[in-house]
């Protein structure tokens, strides 16, 4: 069976990958090809991931070579969070301590009281450290997801990602003929995007600053996804440094230590999934 694994960075797409390999034993892979025309589409077991962002019209062409089509979701607010706290694996600035810092300084001021920092200031905190518009690319990548969707959904078999990170993959498992799915730790080189594996962490994240900025962005995704519009904060908020500061401080490690193996190269190109 071959199977193309469709969706945006930082929906779990990765995990989803590693899923489907473990339950076809054998199977050969192509992780984040820049064209599908350019796999090699001849082994008969195959999982495929690829990103909706380097997704190109020309690529349908070869989707009848695949037998089953899977698009993954997740709840756009969460994406934004866990894009924000990865984003900066493979910049320049990842290997600059001093931006690093100032980074992980307003981080921990939140920890700390999250009603207190909007996650806007941190995004434009962020544009500064990296010239990096989180908000514009955030706009642009919804739309251009929700434009792909229009054309090939009906070839596509949805999934959540929050049923994955709750290992209800029944429906997958059904819609593929496979038995139970089970969803592995993924370790290594692609281990650096597990982060929190959690849902609904935005409610923790959001101010009512937040939700008047990017619910106009984000409420017709929401809906095409099949989530509900709402918006509820949690009280009390509370971010978990394992997965804000911490988690940034270690990629900041892992990437200062690629680089000193590169011989003085950039870091290898981060993962997105």
């Amino acid at each position: 069976m071959r199977v193309l694994i469709l969706g945006q960075a930082k929906s779990g797409t990765t995990a989803l990958h590693h899923a489907l390999l473990d339950a076809l034993p054998g199977a050969a892979e192509s992780f984040e090809p820049l064209d599908l025309r350019e796999v090699d589409l001849t082994p008969e077991n195959l999982v495929v991931k690829k990103l909706v962002n380097t997704f190109a019209e020309v690529e349908m062409d070869v989707f009848d070579a695949f037998d089953k089509h899977v698009f993954l979701v997740r709840d756009p607010r969460d994406r934004l969070v866990s894009w924000l706290m990865y984003d900066l694996y493979g910049r320049p600035a990842m290997r600059l301590a001093e931006k690093v810092e100032l980074f992980v300084e307003r981080l921990r001021q939140k920890e700390a009281d999250p009603g207190s920092v909007e996650l806007v200031r941190l995004v434009n905190l962020y544009w500064d450290i990296t010239g990096m518009d989180l908000i514009t690319e955030m706009a642009w990548a919804t739309r251009r997801t929700l434009g792909v969707r229009a054309k090939i959904a009906d070839r596509f078999f949805t999934v959540h990602y929050e049923d994955m990170v709750a290992g209800d993959l029944a429906g997958l498992s059904d819609h593929l003929g496979l038995g139970p799915i089970a969803v592995p730790e993924v370790t290594g080189e692609r281990g650096r995007v597990v982060r929190s594996k959690g849902i609904g962490d935005w409610r923790h994240w959001f101010t009512e600053i937040d939700i008047m900025v990017f619910r106009p962005m984000l409420q017709l995704a929401l809906h095409e996804y099949g989530y509900a519009p709402e918006w509820e904060l949690a009280s009390p908020q509370v971010i978990d440094p394992a997965t804000s500061s911490e988690y940034v401080l270690s990629l900041a490690e892992r990437a200062r230590e690629e680089g000193a193996a590169d011989a003085g190269g950039s870091p290898a190109a981060p993962t997105d999934g």
